[in-house]
C-alpha cells in the first residue's frame, strides 16, 4: 500500500482509538467530542472500503489523497465569532437583546472542562417574522447559574478580561472564550471580520454503489457504528449508544480494512474481518449486527450516581435533563429526564459534587408539573 493510503487508515485507526479512550469510563465520557469524531468519517467510510479494494496503486493513492484533504476539511475548526465588545455593538444594533429568550442552555463536562451551549431567540429591530436564534459557545466555564423561570433577557459584559453573560435577573455565564453563530433562516448575518467559509475540496464519488458482497456488509457496519457514535448529540440516545463496545470492536479498523482490500480473495478477507468483529462484539453486540441501526442498549438499572456530566433544558420541546456518571466496572451513564418540568435550575458549582450533596443544596433543581 501507498503512502498516502496508510496514512488515511491511520486516521481511521486514530479516530477508533480516540473513541475508546473517550467512552472507556463515564467519568471521562465527552459527548461533544465524540459527535465531532463521528461526524468527520461517517461521509468518508464507503470512499475508504471502496479505496482499499481498487488494484491499480497509482488510483488508489488519488483517491486516498482526496479522502484526507475532504476529512482534514469536514474536521477543521468551525468559524464562529468570537465575542468581543465590537461584536456586541453589532448585536444589540440588530436585536432586540432585552426580550431575548434562552431557549436551549446546555452545560456538560468536554476536554477536561465544563462547557456550555446556549440558543436564544431574538427580534430583529427591523422585523418581527422569522425569528433568528443566536447560539452562543461558552468555553471554560468558570461560573454558572441558570433558572428556567428567569430565561429572558440577555446581556453582555466583561470582568477582568472575562467574557460575562447575564440572563434574566438572577442567571450568569462566565466562561474563558465565548463564540456565537446567528441562525436565520431568511437573513445571514456575519460580522466583516468573519472569514468566508471553506468550499468543500472535490473527492472520487465511490459510494455504497460502488461496492458489493462482504466488502458493502463491511462497510456499511462501520458506516452504521458511526452514524450511532454521532447520535450521542442527542440527550435522549447519550447513555443508549454502546460506544465503549464500538471502541473495542473497530479499534484497528483502518488497517485492517487496507489488508482485506489488498488481498487476493477479498470477498473472503472481508468475511474474515467481520467474524473477528463480531467476535470481538460477542454477546453486548449481537443483536446489533443482526440489526445495526435498530438496535440500541438498555438503559443502565437505576442506582447512585455521584458524578453530574451534564444538565440541559429546552423550550421548544420541555425537557430537563441530567446524566450522571454511575458507579460500576466500569462506570456508566445514566440518564434522568422529566418533560415539562415546572421548574429547572443549575449552578455549575454541581459538577464540584457528589449528587446527594449538589441536591441538598439545592445546585440543580427539576420539578415535574
Amino acid at each position: 500500500m501507498g503512502e498516502a493510503s496508510r496514512e488515511w487508515a491511520a486516521k481511521l485507526d486514530g479516530a477508533w482509538a480516540e473513541i475508546a479512550r473517550i467512552s472507556a469510563d463515564a467519568r471521562t465520557f465527552d459527548r461533544l467530542r465524540l459527535n465531532r469524531i463521528a461526524d468527520s468519517w461517517d461521509n468518508s467510510v464507503y470512499l475508504f472500503v471502496g479505496a482499499a479494494r481498487i488494484r491499480r496503486p497509482w488510483v488508489r493513492e488519488a483517491v486516498a489523497r482526496d479522502g484526507m484533504a475532504y476529512l482534514d476539511w469536514r474536521t477543521r475548526e468551525s468559524e464562529y465569532q468570537h465575542l468581543t465588545p465590537e461584536v456586541v455593538a453589532e448585536l444589540a444594533a440588530k436585536f432586540d437583546l432585552v426580550g431575548a429568550e434562552v431557549s436551549e442552555l446546555t452545560i456538560e463536562r468536554s476536554k477536561g472542562r465544563l462547557e456550555c451551549r446556549m440558543s436564544v431567540v431574538v427580534e430583529r429591530t427591523e422585523v418581527s417574522y422569522a425569528l433568528p436564534d443566536i447560539h452562543l459557545y461558552c468555553a471554560g466555564v468558570e461560573a454558572l447559574r441558570f433558572d428556567a423561570d428567569d430565561r429572558f433577557g440577555i446581556e453582555f459584559s466583561w470582568q477582568d478580561g472575562v467574557p460575562v453573560i447575564s440572563v434574566g435577573g438572577e442567571g450568569v455565564v462566565r466562561a474563558s472564550d465565548v463564540t456565537l453563530w446567528v441562525h436565520h433562516k431568511a437573513w445571514a448575518w456575519s460580522p466583516p471580520s468573519l472569514p468566508p467559509a471553506s468550499a468543500e475540496p472535490s473527492r472520487w464519488r465511490l459510494g455504497r454503489s460502488a461496492l458489493h458482497g462482504a466488502a458493502l456488509e463491511a462497510a456499511t457496519l462501520l458506516h452504521d457504528a458511526l452514524l450511532l457514535t454521532r447520535g450521542v448529540w442527542a440527550l435522549t440516545m447519550t447513555h443508549l449508544v454502546p460506544v465503549r463496545a464500538f471502541g473495542r470492536v473497530f479499534a484497528g479498523a483502518g488497517t485492517d480494512i487496507l489488508a482485506a482490500g489488498s488481498a487476493v480473495r477479498r470477498d473472503a478477507a472481508f468475511r474474515g474481518l467481520i467474524g473477528q468483529w463480531r467476535a470481538a462484539g460477542g454477546a453486548e453486540l449481537a443483536p446489533w449486527f443482526e440489526e445495526p441501526l435498530g438496535h440500541l442498549t438498555p438503559e443502565p438499572p437505576a442506582g447512585p450516581a455521584p458524578q453530574l456530566m451534564l444538565a440541559g433544558f429546552e423550550v421548544h420541546h420541555p425537557t430537563a435533563t441530567l446524566l450522571y456518571a454511575t458507579p460500576g466496572t466500569p462506570w456508566t451513564l445514566r440518564r434522568v429526564a422529566v418533560e415539562r418540568p415546572s421548574r429547572f435550575t443549575v449552578d455549575a458549582v454541581a459538577f464540584e459534587h457528589p449528587r446527594a450533596e449538589a441536591d441538598r443544596r439545592g445546585l440543580v433543581r427539576i420539578e415535574a408539573e
